[in-house]
């Protein structure tokens, strides 16, 4: 409320004020949408970032359009990753600076990622620590001696 009037005060009415700020939400969600950063959609949007989290904070269903955007976002990635991993992508090959052809790589480390993401009890690194018999670990306290080294006795 406090910018909508100095927005006033700087010769802004509250109706352009707020079809502004409208603009301002659309364009930094449909970004977040496209899986960029919160930053690149602030910036996008010209707005500060600090901006994004006090609307985020005082604004209940912006901050719900905000999650499903990141959400729409991040499935965009996934969907990339996996075509990466899947399909591949095509890249020239040169020879004597000259494209002479193409070669089609795909990525195992995508395919890595999207397995362990997706079956984490099967393709995650499972490390389980256990102390003697199988039971639980036995954390002791130890007590660190300071030796002096010109008579060797305890400090």
């Amino acid at each position: 409320m406090a910018k909508l009037k100095k927005n006033v005060q700087a010769g802004k009415s509250a109706k352009v004020f707020a079809a502004e700020l409208k603009k301002k939400r659309r364009v930094l969600l449909a970004v977040l949408a496209e899986g960029w950063s919160i930053q690149k959609a602030c910036e996008s949007a010209g707005i500060h970032r600090a901006t994004y989290y006090e609307w985020r904070k005082s604004d209940k269903e912006f901050a719900a359009a905000a999650d499903a955007a990141i959400e729409a976002g991040t499935d965009r990635l996934e969907d990339e990753a996996f075509r990466r991993a899947y399909e591949g992508t095509e890249k020239p090959v040169f020879y004597q600076g000259m494209e002479c052809g193409r070669v089609k790589e795909y990525s195992d480390q995508l395919a890595i990622l999207l397995l362990k993401g997706r079956r984490p009890h099967k393709f995650r690194e499972n490390v389980t620590l256990t102390g003697g018999d199988g039971g639980p670990i036995q954390v002791e306290q130890i007590k660190r001696v300071v030796v002096d080294p010109k008579n060797g006795d305890a400090a």
